[in-house]
């Protein structure tokens, strides 16, 4: 895969409005919401994975595609989780 703005607003548009794509997953917003403590990036990127395959098993979705939207949509990272690793005040809601 080359990342360019083109592959990147291409995933933003099918994250962001996958019903008017056919997608069977809400959007990126209804399933990363806002959280008291805060998640590192990569335990978001494994939730929201593990969400997405739920839905669509063989999707793929780079983490580092994962990590620009996350910036682009809900702004940079704003904090660092217990360990130290950098994270948002953002968690993957339980939708079914």
């Amino acid at each position: 895969m080359v990342l360019s703005k083109e592959a990147v607003d291409a995933y933003k548009v099918l994250l962001t409005n996958p019903k008017n794509n056919n997608l069977p997953i809400e959007p990126i917003t209804d399933v990363i919401v806002k959280s008291d403590t805060v998640i590192a990036q990569h335990i978001l990127f494994k939730d929201f994975l593990s969400y997405l395959h739920s839905k669509l098993p063989n999707a793929d979705l780079p983490k580092v595609i994962f990590y620009i939207l996350l910036e682009e949509i809900f702004g940079p990272c704003t904090g660092k989780d217990e360990t130290g690793c950098a994270g948002y005040h953002l968690k993957v809601n339980q939708i079914s």
